[in-house]
């Protein structure tokens, strides 16, 4: 997954990370999208989502690939607010 986010090309989102992934990136505006990309990618298959309110929309549909995505955000949310700043 995060081979697939370093990638600047294969993200898709337009935006230019370097190959640098911090939390604020992942955790934030298109960090639920490219996560879902992320996670599509990794089952070779594609993601529908394009906005973060989609996503949230084929998670409540049952999308497998979607609950995993909110599983992993969850996850890292979580990880990263239980840590000292």
């Amino acid at each position: 997954m995060l081979e697939f986010l370093r990638d600047d090309g294969r993200r898709g989102d337009g935006e230019r990370w370097g190959g640098h992934v911090s939390a604020e990136r992942v955790l934030s505006g298109p960090g639920l999208v490219n996560l879902c990309r992320a996670v599509h990618a990794l089952a070779n298959a594609s993601s529908p989502a394009r906005e973060p309110r989609e996503v949230t929309a084929l998670a409540e549909r049952g999308d497998k690939f979607v609950i995993r995505t909110m599983e992993v955000f969850c996850s890292m949310l979580g990880a990263f607010a239980g840590t000292s700043h």
